[in-house]
């Protein structure tokens, strides 16, 4: 099928079908990739800002991997934002102004 870039809302619903479906070969990069994320969050330390969001309908990455990794990391200025009604992909989300005002909001207070 056809993934019209224009067209954020027919992304979203093919984009549910494709997460389920990853080839073997991916899915064994993905395991190898987490390995290096894990250990690169324990070397964000302060003065450095950071800002972790996460969909709570996140069925590809789920938040507790975010929250687990957010604990990791040991920087004193860092936030995680939780967001009501986001899935995976949150700047393709018809309903994505939660995810746009904590962005925003967080830029504003950390810049």
């Amino acid at each position: 099928y056809h993934i019209d870039r224009h067209n954020p809302f027919q992304s979203i619903d093919q984009a549910k079908d494709c997460h389920s479906k990853i080839s073997a070969r991916f899915g064994n990069d993905l395991i190898l990739w987490e390995s290096e994320v894990a250990y690169s969050a324990k070397q964000l330390i302060d003065p450095l800002k950071i800002l972790m969001t996460q969909g709570k309908e996140d069925t590809v990455c789920p938040p507790v991997f975010a929250e687990e990794m957010f604990a990791t990391i040991p920087s004193s200025n860092k936030s995680l934002v939780l967001m009501d009604n986001i899935r995976h992909e949150p700047f393709r989300e018809p309903e994505n102004q939660v995810f746009i005002d904590a962005v925003t909001d967080w830029l504003g207070t950390n810049s």
